[in-house]
């Protein structure tokens, strides 16, 4: 009985230190896309040049957190 109080235990640790990290990322995903959406349009001619530009930071991004 007492093996599986500390395995719950455990677990309990566990969760709580994943929803705290899972906190902390959605926090700064939700202060990215705010961001994201407050910038002006791009106009037509330049837009190729900001989709290819915002490509290439989100792929930094993802790399930075692998």
């Amino acid at each position: 009985m007492t093996t599986l109080t500390e395995v719950a235990a455990e677990r309990e640790k566990n969760a709580t230190e994943a929803m705290r990290h899972a906190s902390a990322v959605a926090a700064k995903h939700t202060s990215s896309a705010k961001k994201t959406r407050a910038l002006p349009a791009v106009a037509a001619e330049h837009q190729y040049e900001a989709i290819t530009r915002e490509q290439i930071e989100y792929v930094q991004s993802r790399h930075q957190t692998d």
